[in-house]
């Protein structure tokens, strides 16, 4: 599955590409707009997209030197924490806890 909707995970799913071949191109145009519009996250995504999608998290984890845009944001909801990965400004995976 490459995608996310909010509201379809179940405890512990998880989206984590195991490695960049599987990672498809970011997605464009009418896929990109249809996704925000459902609220789904996309693999390929970039944090503009995501925060259109998803609206702001409730924190943002900076792993190493910020310039190279590896982060892990942090949304809560119904009971749930659910982190987004991204690695160079685009997402690359997502899991539930």
């Amino acid at each position: 599955k490459n995608y996310l909707n909010s509201s379809s995970l179940t405890a512990n799913q998880t989206g984590l590409a195991e490695t960049y071949s599987e990672i498809p191109p970011s997605p464009r145009g009418q896929e990109k707009s249809v996704a925000i519009l459902k609220q789904e996250i996309l693999l390929g995504m970039t944090k503009s997209d995501v925060g259109q999608s998803w609206g702001p998290p409730l924190r943002i984890d900076v792993a190493g030197n910020p310039s190279y845009e590896n982060e892990r944001w942090v949304y809560y909801e119904n009971q749930r924490y659910k982190y987004i990965y991204f690695e160079e400004g685009q997402v690359r995976g997502w899991r539930m806890e």
